[in-house]
């Protein structure tokens, strides 16, 4: 059946054509997220980034992920891209000092989008400030 998958307040639905709601189950990982890969993962990458994700009738949630690596303690994201993995080929972190790399990882990424942000803001103010003068002149 055909609709289209939407996130509500209280999880997942797909609306179907007919305009019905239904429940499709919670997934396990968020876009994002870095996990490891199980051994059923036939791939040399043991830590991955969701990427996307998307519910298949016949297969549940599958995942595009973004290959990472751990590189002289820190998490590196790039070298590729892969699509249309089953949940059960990943699994959370639980070793310490790999959620310590992604933490930091996590919050290195969270500060240049923040960065990023300041830097727009910034422009925007300088526009205004230089605009306020001209406005103030053209009045008189």
């Amino acid at each position: 059946m055909k609709g289209v998958l939407q996130k509500c307040d209280t999880g997942w639905v797909i609306r179907e054509d007919n305009g019905r709601l239904r429940k499709v189950p919670i997934p396990l990982f968020r876009t994002g997220q870095v996990v490891t890969t199980t051994p059923k993962h036939h791939s040399s990458h043991k830590v991955i980034m969701m990427d996307d994700q998307t519910w298949v009738e016949s297969r549940g949630w599958i995942y595009g992920t973004a290959y990472a690596g751990l590189k002289e303690g820190k998490v590196t994201i790039g070298g590729g891209h892969s699509f249309w993995w089953n949940e059960d080929l990943f699994c959370e972190i639980t070793d310490p000092e790999t959620l310590i790399m992604v933490e930091i990882f996590y919050r290195e990424t969270e500060l240049g989008e923040l960065r990023s942000r300041q830097t727009i803001l910034r422009n925007e103010l300088d526009k205004l400030q230089f605009t306020l003068p001209l406005v103030q002149r053209a009045a008189k």
